[in-house]
């Protein structure tokens, strides 16, 4: 994407929807927003943490808006994690306050897209290729954290180049009696994998038992 150009949202085009997000406080800053072109579908942005005169990369994606609630997504290629962020246990979910700005502009029946391609998504790429429900994955989780996890697709098998790379889709339901049964498929399924037999290696399967267990409390089953 280096070879693109990226100009600061508001300028670019102020009535953009990331462009309502520009500045947006998060942990040890603000959010900039840079867009870059479109292409079919969707335009390139990047956004950044900036604090003062100095500010981080962060996140690399596409974003659509449409008419109807499914042309409403956003995808997200690459994360830097932010000065306090480090890749290890956990680190998945210390993402949250700083995606909630995102997150937060797809509405209803739009979607969240996060690649899992790189090593430090080993985790939830190897949960996934073991059966490991979605929401047990740290992606998985973290989307649902971000009120982006109704519903999954795994993009196990994109279809190349402007589909990208491997990548969970977190889908948000139309209505709240949608979301009402959609939470009770993904509590149903939760509890399924808790009954059933260990999944993908020893750490791997106990970490997605504990993670089951955090959303199962939190939808209230």
């Amino acid at each position: 994407m280096s070879r693109f150009e990226f100009a600061p949202a508001k300028e670019a085009a102020p009535d953009h929807p990331l462009a309502g997000i520009d500045g947006a406080r998060v942990p040890g800053g603000r959010l900039a927003v840079s867009l870059g072109p479109r292409i079919v579908g969707g335009r390139y942005f990047r956004l950044a943490i900036g604090d003062g005169d100095r500010a981080s990369r962060f996140v690399q994606g596409l974003y659509n808006a449409g008419g109807y609630p499914g042309q409403n997504w956003a995808e997200v290629f690459d994360i830097d994690p932010p000065d306090g962020v480090s890749h290890g246990d956990g680190w998945e979910l210390k993402l949250k306050p700083y995606l909630e700005p995102l997150a937060g502009l797809i509405p209803p029946g739009g979607h969240l897209m996060i690649e899992y391609e790189k090593p430090e998504w080993r985790s939830t790429q190897l949960g996934l290729l073991a059966g490991i429900p979605p929401l047990a994955t740290p992606m998985g989780e973290l989307l649902f954290e971000l009120d982006c996890g109704d519903s999954f697709k795994d993009w196990y098998f994109p279809e190349g180049g402007q589909e990208g790379g491997r990548k969970l889709q977190g889908n948000k339901a139309y209505s709240a009696e949608q979301r009402e049964e959609f939470r009770a498929k993904r509590a149903a399924e939760l509890r399924k994998f808790l009954e059933g037999p260990t999944r993908g290696a020893h750490d791997l399967d106990a970490a997605a038992r504990a993670a089951a267990r955090r959303v199962l409390k939190s939808l209230g089953a």
